[in-house]
């Protein structure tokens, strides 16, 4: 029922991996929004989002991770999205 360590790590970094890819495109998509081709765009980038993040899942599942490796890929995935709210409430002018 408990998977090592090295796959709990494994899967959580790759839900981190695959959270920080969503919202930097997540990001982009909304920065380009006003431009041409707007919302068509920005509805493809969502497919192309949502797919990305399914085929994350779907390689922990298929490495053959367990109910805790899925659950360490989900905290990654909000870790990820934690970070990129902190970001996002960056004044410009801040690094």
């Amino acid at each position: 029922m408990t998977e090592p360590l090295p796959v709990i790590l494994a899967a959580c970094a790759l839900g981190a991996g695959a959270g920080a890819l969503y919202f930097a495109a997540l990001w982009h998509a909304v920065r380009r929004l006003g431009a041409e081709g707007g919302y068509g765009r920005f509805a493809l980038a969502g497919a192309l989002r949502l797919g990305a993040v399914l085929a994350a899942v779907g390689l922990v599942l298929w490495l053959g991770a367990g109910p805790m490796a899925l659950l360490a890929a989900g905290v990654g995935f909000l870790a990820a999205r934690v970070a990129a709210a902190r970001l996002a409430r960056r004044p410009e002018g801040r690094q």
